[in-house]
């Protein structure tokens, strides 16, 4: 008895559910309003091309000014930073700025390599290391995200 109950039900559910699709669309071939619903799928296709796009932008979102500070803290004093790339589709370092002196350059090179794996590979790329003082220079690295 049980059994014939739920079959029953769902035997009527499932008229209903044909029934409403075939009303459906008949009402929509009717009433002229099959361009109205090609337009709203149109922007349904458009606001879910929306949704994916944000949601790879916060995929690759990263709140890097946490670990700014903590960078700021290796960075010796007579180390003037200008500009600082951070890539992380490369997991890239660039560093760009003037040492007051060579000794300072050499020192943010090795806190930066001493920095508990948080960068490896450490470059210094510049054209004139022989200078004394006043070192134009630019730093490559390899960031280890997980440890920032």
């Amino acid at each position: 008895m049980f059994f014939a109950v739920i079959s029953l039900f769902l035997f009527t559910i499932t008229i209903t559910i044909i029934l409403a699709n075939v009303g459906l669309a008949k009402i929509i071939s009717d009433s002229g309003t099959a361009g109205r619903v090609g337009e709203n799928l149109d922007r349904a296709k458009v606001l879910n091309d929306k949704i994916i796009s944000m949601n790879k932008i916060q995929e690759n979102f990263f709140l890097f000014t946490d670990s700014l500070g903590d960078f700021a803290k290796i960075v010796p004093a007579g180390i003037q930073i200008d500009g600082l790339e951070l890539n992380k589709e490369n997991n890239s370092l660039r560093v760009k700025g003037i040492a007051a002196t060579r000794e300072d350059l050499i020192a943010f090179k090795k806190s930066l390599e001493d920095s508990a794996g948080r960068f490896s590979g450490v470059e210094i790329i510049t054209e004139d290391i022989s200078s004394k003082e006043l070192v134009n220079f630019e730093i490559a690295a390899v960031v280890g995200f997980s440890k920032l």
